[in-house]
């Protein structure tokens, strides 16, 4: 019997030699593309088979074997008939049919359900009846980012937020935050996804995406950056300035004396959640401010101090050539 060779790695979109974990990834990302409930055009239903056929031949390493054994010389749409010998072992209480394998191609059901190749029994018609189900679940599952206050995320909290589910009208939801969350932490919302009038709705996942505090930049490993400003006697002589940590807290930190602007100094975790309940370093730069408008007293002060400068630079001079 003949019939239209298909080629199950072009449908997915990845090369012969790809990992079982580059086929699964690229059929997960194309599943959420083109289920029927997210693409609405002309024939969606049918491509999003074919991409499920593909999946179920090359996910299991002994189907994909013998799927490859037919060689890499067939080009989509050729007429195809299996080669002699192509038979295997007949199934003990009959072969599955398209509808048991998810509605497949007369290729799939040619080589794997119910024409040349026979080795395929109930045990694959009760995987691809398990896998549509899958399949419908995880393609009406929703991923969204939602913005979280870095206090919220160092101590938890709740949120509020709305969500478009494609229903048409937005829905409100609300989160626990929990403590210590960091950057890229995946919430999963039970029932929170796509609704669908068939079999429910799947679930919400929601990547958490830190705001850094007010003052504050975000580095690489949970940095945080920010700016602490002395006055010039504080950086010549050292001191205990205060400071109000990314947290809300107050505290002070030490600056060591002959410090210059631009010098920084590291606070040990102090900055941003991370994996594993760790938390990145807060980097504070040094910036010497001066007044904009000295009194009287902060003027003659200067000018002392300028004149106590001036006469420093020339005792080391006369020092220097003596």
């Amino acid at each position: 019997m003949s019939v239209r060779y298909q080629d199950y790695y072009a449908v997915l979109g990845v090369p012969r030699t790809a990992s079982q974990d580059e086929i699964r990834r690229a059929y997960r990302q194309l599943a959420r593309q083109k289920h029927p409930d997210v693409d609405r055009t002309p024939g969606a239903t049918t491509r999003f088979q074919q991409l499920t056929e593909a999946y179920e031949v090359l996910k299991n390493p002994e189907t994909r074997s013998r799927y490859d054994t037919l060689g890499a010389h067939w080009k989509e749409g050729q007429d195809f008939t299996p080669p002699p010998g192509w038979a295997s072992a007949r199934t003990r209480r009959g072969r599955p049919s398209a509808e048991d394998l998810g509605g497949f191609s007369s290729f799939f059901d040619t080589l794997f359900g119910g024409g040349g190749f026979d080795g395929v029994d109930e045990d694959l018609a009760e995987r691809g009846r398990r896998a549509r189900a899958a399949h419908e679940r995880v393609a009406r599952d929703v991923e969204a980012e939602l913005s979280v206050p870095f206090e919220t995320a160092l101590r938890g909290g709740r949120r509020s937020f709305q969500i478009d589910d494609g229903s048409g009208a937005p829905r409100e939801i609300e989160v626990r935050i929990p403590a210590g969350s960091f950057s890229g932490t995946t919430l999963r919302l039970r029932g929170q996804g796509q609704r669908s009038g068939r079999t429910g709705a799947g679930d919400l996942l929601l990547r958490l995406a830190v705001e850094p505090p007010p003052g504050y930049e975000v580095g690489e490993d949970g940095v945080l950056r920010g700016r602490l400003e002395l006055a010039p006697h504080q950086a010549v002589l050292g001191a205990r300035v205060p400071v109000r940590g990314p947290d809300g807290s107050e505290g002070t930190v030490a600056v060591p004396p002959g410090s210059s602007s631009g010098r920084v100094l590291r606070l040990r975790g102090q900055g941003l959640p991370l994996p594993g309940g760790a938390r990145g370093d807060l980097e504070l730069q040094l910036a010497i401010v001066v007044p904009e408008r000295p009194t009287d007293v902060e003027r003659r002060a200067y000018q002392e101090l300028a004149r106590a400068l001036e006469d420093g630079v020339r005792q080391r001079s006369t020092d220097g050539g003596g």
